[in-house]
């Protein structure tokens, strides 16, 4: 085994830290306008109610309350023009002061939900108690499930798609590359099982479900409705193609289902997801493409690469770690360069969001750590791959060390990108902040 199981676990104790150190679990659709305002006093009762946002949604629920909490105004279908969801009422309200709360999906599989207090007739009433007491309840108790489900799915899958990568990019020795093939094999598995669980898990966070929500139909329904269902529907077939693909060994390898499975892996994250859909999408889904490929690649050249020290002659393995070298160099600057396109955009161009946003904070521990990451493997390349050519005493032994713990760094590499899809980006913060935008609690 590359890591104990004890290694895991503390790897998946700090990831779920990294997770949980953020104030809030933050989604990506942002309410730029409502009809009635926040705090508006109304001289008349509504015929309907609106909400604005910076892109499009699907509506999961839109509700006005009464001071008591129940339903009023008679609310019709709900419609979509565009980026406003508008709820007509079939009845007048009453004066007195009333909430107006909703909750939606926005393009990246995120839910989202605000409270907006409002008046007719009369000022508004303890509009900040009413407030509360409308939240109460609203955060799903799924939001974590579907956060560890989602660090489950990257690593599996991005080792997955680079066993095969390495096995196509690498002319590495059949054993090594059947080493390779036995990890990417499990991971495929587990792969295809987070994808399909990402639906129902999904599904119950944006409808608030209790314990027993997995287990009902309109969960399900819910996931499917939104974009994680394609991503499903990529995933898993280009899953079981590289399962089968693995499974026939390296003598030769099936080249044109090894290629085919990874490219629908990367594909799978395209269709979902803030970077991959972020404006201008023709722009950023090949680049997010671009950095899952050289990113797959490297990790899935790791467990091989420590492998071949043990089978194949200690000279044997050095040169193999010396081609990956030469291919690693184009790799780190393609996963850098992309890296760097993903930020600025998701920045909005503005660095001091840095400092001063969730988001940023959260980029920085995910580059601190792959800057650690990226110091082991340079000190692989130009210290211990020589030593390890030279048939140097110990250097298989510590190069495997070395893997090991750039492996486990990896991983909390991934999970400090997948705790980065949980927060708001800077990008749509700054379209609420805009004139016109319209920033309230949210649920």
């Amino acid at each position: 085994m590359l890591l104990s199981g004890r290694r895991l676990a503390a790897a998946g104790a700090v990831l779920l830290g990294c997770l949980l150190a953020s104030d809030r679990a933050l989604a990506h659709a942002v309410l730029m306008d409502s009809d009635p305002k926040a705090a508006q006093q109304l001289d008349a009762s509504p015929k309907e109610l609106s909400v604005t946002f910076n892109e499009s949604v699907g509506p999961i629920f839109f509700r006005v309350l009464d001071r008591t909490g129940k339903d009023v105004g008679s609310p019709g279908e709900i419609r979509l023009d565009g980026t406003r969801m508008i709820m007509p009422l079939g009845s007048s309200l009453s004066n007195g002061t009333y909430i107006m709360t909703y909750r939606v999906i926005s393009a990246d599989t995120h839910p989202v939900g605000a409270t907006i207090v409002f008046s007719v007739g009369e000022p508004v009433a303890d509009s900040a108690s009413m407030t509360a007491s409308a939240a109460a309840g609203s955060n799903s108790g799924w939001t974590t499930v579907v956060a560890l489900n989602r660090w489950l799915l990257y690593a599996t899958m991005l080792i997955a798609a680079g066993s095969a990568l390495f096995a196509l990019l690498l002319n590495a020795p059949a054993p090594v590359i059947n080493a390779g093939f036995g990890l990417g094999r499990i991971a495929a598995v587990i792969a295809m099982l987070a994808y399909l669980f990402s639906v129902g898990f999904g599904g119950a966070e944006m409808s608030l479900g209790g314990a027993a929500a997995l287990f009902q139909a309109s969960t399900w329904a819910r996931g499917l409705a939104s974009t994680l269902a394609p991503s499903a529907a990529i995933g898993v077939p280009a899953m079981l193609l590289l399962w089968w693909a693995f499974g026939r060994g390296a003598s030769p390898p099936s080249s044109v289902a090894l290629a085919i499975g990874a490219a629908g892996a990367v594909a799978s994250f395209l269709v979902t997801g803030h970077a991959a859909t972020a404006a201008p999408v023709w722009l950023m889904a090949p680049v997010v493409g671009v950095h899952l490929v050289f990113t797959a690649f490297w990790l899935g050249s790791l467990y091989p690469l420590y492998r071949s020290s043990g089978l194949l002659p200690v000279r044997e393995a050095g040169a193999l770690m010396n081609r990956f070298s030469s291919r690693a160099v184009l790799s780190v600057g393609l996963v850098v360069l992309s890296g760097a396109v993903i930020t600025w955009t998701q920045l909005g161009g503005v660095y001091s969001t840095l400092l001063s946003s969730d988001y940023g904070q959260g980029l920085l521990r995910k580059l601190a750590l792959f800057l650690v990451v990226l110091g082991i493997a340079v000190w692989n390349k130009y210290k211990l791959t020589p030593a390890l050519e030279s048939a140097a005493e110990g250097a298989g032994a510590r190069i495997r060390r070395s893997i090991r713990i750039e492996y486990l760094l990896y991983l909390l590499v991934i999970g400090a990108a997948m705790a980065l899809t949980l927060m708001t980006p800077p990008r749509a913060t700054a379209a609420a902040s805009a004139p016109g935008g319209a920033a309230v609690g949210m649920m």
